[in-house]
């Protein structure tokens, strides 16, 4: 099955990505990695307006501890956040369970490396 039609925009920066969103309220969708979005969209389980790919927004990728606390940016990959020292001394459960979400099977491997933080937790 294929999506539903959609509108696509890739904002490139956090200003123009917020101002999409708000514009668009709950018929938008915000593109990290991917992963399981499209996958409901190809299953018309999710069937969203317009498609907010936030993957040219620079600075979105980051992992560093602020004010105490460990933080991680919408486009941090999975991966990097497995292999972050930060996320390994800071948030060392995080680091762990980030391993059993995808598979480690080289053919599978790019799921790891292409899922974003924000999916991988946010489903």
């Amino acid at each position: 099955m294929k999506p539903a039609p959609f509108d696509y925009v890739a904002p490139r920066t956090v200003a123009e990505a917020v101002d999409h969103l708000a514009r668009h309220g709950s018929d938008a969708r915000v593109l990290a990695g991917g992963q399981s979005l499209v996958r409901l969209m190809n299953t018309r389980l999710a069937t969203p307006a317009v498609i907010v790919d936030i993957n040219r927004v620079e600075g979105l990728d980051g992992i560093a501890v602020e004010n105490g606390a460990v933080r991680i940016g919408a486009l941090a990959r999975q991966r990097a956040a497995e292999l972050s020292d930060v996320v390994r001394t800071e948030a060392p459960l995080f680091a762990e369970a980030g391993g059993h979400v995808a598979q480690t099977a080289p053919r599978l491997a790019v799921a790891r490396n292409a899922t974003a933080v924000s999916g991988m937790f946010g489903r």
